[in-house]
């Protein structure tokens, strides 16, 4: 099966330098912006199915483009768990600078650019399940148990020859990014409303990503 994978619009969180994990916020007049703009150059893909993240600002992103796309059928957008940003934990919607600044002294990095560039997502953020005064951030190894749901689970609902669109997080595609795509390296930023196309599908009862 074919994916689109693409990333939300901005967000008021966003906007005011906050984590956003599992928790939500709007889309601001840009991000909604940014999402109109997308949708105008996506109309013409016929889409089997329009599938987000079941966080608010994606599911919103996503039904701005499913709802202005001339070619398919089915304009609803189902949300998945699956697909949902990491945890954060107790740093949920605390300001950005202030859950890093500890890490990057850890790491003796001066700024986050710089610790993205150098460090894999696994280290940083199984780095920041051990800061996390609540434990319950999710780490590398919790995120892609549920990632991994997901896929296996699109894989069961829909036909090889199926195109999906699914709309998720800047943080689930860096970690997705730097597992199965061989072009993707650490300098890599994942901008707002991103579009990555691969291809999903079982080899061997395993799951398999071709870019």
């Amino acid at each position: 099966m074919e994916v689109y994978l693409v990333r939300h619009g901005e967000t008021i969180l966003n906007q005011f330098g906050k984590i956003q994990g599992w928790c939500d916020s709007f889309l601001t007049e840009k991000g909604k912006e940014q999402a109109y703009l997308l949708a105008k150059k996506m109309e013409d893909i016929k889409f089997d199915c329009f599938i987000s993240s079941d966080s608010g600002r994606a599911i919103q992103t996503a039904k701005i483009i499913s709802m202005r796309n001339k070619k398919s059928l089915n304009f609803n957008v189902y949300p998945y768990h699956y697909f949902r940003e990491y945890y954060f934990g107790s740093f949920e919607a605390e300001k950005i600078e202030t859950v890093w600044k500890p890490i990057l002294d850890y790491f003796g990095y001066k700024t986050m650019k710089e610790m993205e560039h150098r460090e894999t997502m696994m280290t940083i953020m199984n780095t920041l399940k051990r800061f996390d005064p609540s434990a319950e951030a999710e780490n590398h190894e919790d995120f892609w148990h549920r990632v991994d749901k997901g896929f296996e689970n699109l894989l069961e609902q829909f036909e090889s020859n199926s195109r999906i669109f699914l709309l998720s997080h800047e943080n689930f595609i860096r970690s997705f990014k730097e597992r199965y795509d061989k072009t993707y390296n650490l300098y890599d930023d994942i901008p707002i409303l991103n579009v990555d196309v691969f291809r999903l599908f079982k080899c061997s009862g395993e799951i398999m990503i071709e870019f």
